[in-house]
């Protein structure tokens, strides 16, 4: 019976490897799934954040180039023709 106990030390470290083993296993697939899914998330997010950004962008330089055209079109308004004098200090 002493060879027994001598060895038990021996299999259960190796009982706890293969656990450890089974259990690596069973998990790694696990969080390689939900990484890439928070992952994926994360993308679609900033993807829609980008998108939304861009077209409010988008609108205020559509309407700020209309704004700037109309206010500075004198093709069609009466011209005044100045002229200044030089003064002298």
């Amino acid at each position: 019976m002493d060879f027994v106990f001598k060895n038990f030390s021996s299999v259960l470290k190796i009982l706890l490897i293969l656990i450890a083993i089974f259990i690596f296993i069973r998990i790694i697939p696990l969080l390689v799934a939900v990484g890439v899914v928070v992952f994926a998330c994360f993308k679609v997010k900033k993807y829609l954040k980008n998108r939304k950004m861009n077209k409010s962008v988008h609108s205020r330089k559509s309407n700020a180039g209309k704004a700037k055209k109309d206010s500075f079109d004198f093709h069609h308004g009466k011209i005044i023709d100045v002229d200044y004098d030089e003064v002298e200090k």
